[in-house]
């Protein structure tokens, strides 16, 4: 509940709350880009994508690794966003940085198992829909769909996340709300070991989230 005395300081409070979470993923652009570095050179001929949600934090990335030539996915009209798609897809890149807002809705990564996710968002739907994009239907010799999995199926979605900064006070929120969204969703299993969570309607790869 919020007063009309106090949706002034609330609107205030929500814009400091989004300055800060953008200055905080200005300030890992230099450790993310050194993770994928250790990234590329652990998992070689592995694909990576990295969810942003800035556009400052897009292109001071895209510089620090030009050497890589990283496509980029924004703001482009579908036709284009296609055809980004298509090179990702191809044996020319194995590195795309996107926007997780442009990039959730509509693509299709499933020839990727690996996503880093820089920047958090304002509830966990938005970051599922972003790490849907890389799951897959997987079926056996049979044509059957299969539903055990083996490592080489998993799709991981690492987060990097900041000590004291913003990036904690969202990890909290998201986790929060998901947790609000499970309740009443009876499908949803939550699973002991870790933030692995395996839902009911959900056929594909395993997927697993790590922080690092």
């Amino acid at each position: 509940l919020v007063l009309e005395s106090d949706r002034g300081n609330t609107g205030q409070i929500i814009g400091l709350m989004s300055k800060l979470r953008h200055i905080t993923g200005r300030l890992k652009i230099f450790s993310a880009a050194i993770w994928i570095e250790k990234f590329f050179q652990d998992h070689p001929g592995e694909k990576l994508a990295v969810g942003i949600h800035h556009q400052s934090v897009r292109e001071s990335l895209v510089k620090l690794l030009a050497h890589r030539n990283p496509l980029e996915m924004s703001s482009e009209d579908p036709k284009e966003k296609d055809e980004i798609e298509q090179k990702f897809r191809g044996n020319s890149h194995n590195l795309l940085i996107c926007s997780i807002l442009s990039a959730g809705v509509g693509r299709n990564f499933q020839y990727c198992r690996n996503a880093l996710v820089l920047e958090r968002q304002w509830n966990r739907s938005k970051e599922d829909q972003f790490e849907q994009r890389f799951h897959r239907i997987i079926k056996d010799s049979e044509g059957r769909i299969r539903t055990h999995f083996t490592d080489a199926d998993t799709v991981t979605a690492h987060y990097l996340q900041m000590k004291n900064t913003m990036d904690e006070y969202f990890d909290s929120l998201v986790h929060l709300k998901g947790i609000i969204e499970d309740s009443s969703d009876e499908s949803v299993e939550e699973i002991p070991d870790g933030d692995r969570i395996v839902t009911g309607k959900q056929i594909g790869r395993a997927s697993c989230r790590e922080r690092v």
